[in-house]
């Protein structure tokens, strides 16, 4: 498979792509490719989508059963070390911004406030290191994870790697609801409120400048 990178991240897909692209149905890969489709101007029913357990993905990609397919880490990299000169990885930060979200029940949250101070301080703690220290913090986690440290270098160099609660991250996950009730024809204004869902008291209290979220009440 090929494809090209244009200016200010627009990706051209290449025509094999309609034949067959491979995907799981339900989660975020669904969502991905619809994206991707979009900002080149297509539509699903543009394409051939084949609907494959993740763990096919990779194994569908090298048989060509499908001539693209919607992967994340690590089955993104194994694709990447199994194709090689065969295969291309394009991604696109114009299109999606990846983020890993802390979940807590509301009524633990509520009753604990200093605990879930402290999980939050040790994250920023470790944001702080991480910052001060970068290839330390990576050669720590690839001996944890007995990986490669090359491997761990080549993964995070497009992170941004901090603790926030930004405008950014709300509005990824609004669009996430909206065009889920939209694929499944559900009524707009069943669609919740991300903000309704979110805990912002600990970040707040220990780090106020990384709370840039546009606060607004329940749609």
């Amino acid at each position: 498979m090929e494809a090209t990178v244009a200016e200010r991240g627009q990706i051209t897909l290449p025509k094999s792509v309609r034949d067959a692209l491979g995907l799981s149905k339900g989660t975020s890969s669904e969502y991905l490719a619809h994206l991707f489709l979009m900002v080149n101007g297509m539509e699903p029913s543009d394409v051939t989508i084949k609907d494959l357990p993740p763990e096919q993905l990779l194994k569908s990609l090298q048989s060509g059963a499908v001539d693209a397919a919607c992967l994340w880490h690590p089955n993104l990299q194994s694709a990447i070390d199994a194709l090689g000169e065969r295969g291309t990885a394009f991604q696109s930060d114009v299109v999606y911004i990846w983020t890993l979200s802390l979940i807590g029940r509301k009524d633990f949250l509520e009753a604990n406030p200093a605990a879930t101070r402290a999980i939050v301080r040790a994250l920023l703690t470790a944001q702080d290191d991480y910052e001060s220290g970068e290839d330390r913090i990576l050669q720590m986690i690839a001996d944890v994870n007995a990986t490669p440290l090359g491997w761990v270098k080549n993964n995070s160099r497009n992170l941004i790697l901090g603790v926030s609660l930004n405008q950014s991250a709300i509005s990824v996950l609004d669009d996430n609801l909206r065009w889920e009730a939209r694929i499944k024809k559900r009524h707009p204004k069943t669609v919740p409120n991300p903000l309704d869902y979110v805990y912002w008291d600990a970040l707040e209290s220990e780090r106020p400048e990384a709370v840039t979220i546009i606060r607004t009440t329940s749609r």
